[in-house]
């Protein structure tokens, strides 16, 4: 029988179902990646923020009580208690410094993990469209 202007040729509808169902799985497998890649980036984001915050806090302590222990040997009479101070406001710069230091990597790394992570709508928008093209072919296959 001869095609017409109305009927796909044979074998046609076949092929593009079988290659748009090829894409379908492709794309909810590459949906399905990216929902997870972005799950585990929200993770770290929030993570990093976390750890940012209690770092900063912890700086913000040792800071503090350092600037306290300094002016204590700064005007501390005795010797031994100067040497004490003098320590304390030493070890409170180190850990005020390195707590510093962590919470603007941690908190600069927070928005990035945010922005950086894969966007699954382009894939779910392409999805849908294949949808649609599985739609059409049964309409075809099965015209009522």
């Amino acid at each position: 029988m001869a095609a017409d202007s109305t009927t796909a040729p044979s074998g046609y509808l076949e092929a593009m179902r079988e290659s748009l169902g090829r894409m379908e799985k492709d794309l909810q497998a590459r949906a399905t990646a990216a929902h997870g890649s972005a799950r585990s980036h929200r993770l770290v984001g929030w993570t990093s923020l976390a750890v940012g915050l209690a770092s900063g806090a912890v700086a913000a302590w040792a800071w503090v009580d350092g600037s306290r222990a300094y002016s204590s040997y700064a005007s501390s009479a005795f010797s031994s208690d100067a040497e004490t101070y003098r320590s304390q406001a030493a070890s409170d710069s180190m850990i005020a410094t390195v707590t510093g230091g962590l919470a603007a990597l941690a908190l600069a790394g927070s928005p990035l993990s945010f922005l950086t992570a894969p966007k699954a709508a382009p894939l779910e928008l392409r999805l849908q469209d294949v949808d649609r093209q599985i739609q059409l072919l049964s309409s075809l296959e099965n015209p009522r």
